[in-house]
């Protein structure tokens, strides 16, 4: 079964790199259909951690 992709239809790459909405690099964009879903669950794993990284006051502390 396919990961459903983060996108949120914002879709403006900033200066860090990531997309201003999903958080994802232009090239984890590109192949998002293309890569196996294992690779698709380690990125959303990861978009967490990213999220946190750009704006620390998002977290919600458990």
């Amino acid at each position: 079964m396919a990961t459903v992709s983060p996108c949120t239809k914002v879709c403006v790459i900033g200066a860090d790199g990531l997309c201003d909405g999903c958080l994802r690099t232009s090239r984890e964009i590109a192949v998002w259909g293309l890569i196996p879903d294992e690779v698709a669950r380690r990125v959303m794993a990861d978009l967490s951690r990213r999220r946190a990284d750009s704006d620390p006051e998002q977290v919600v502390e458990g």
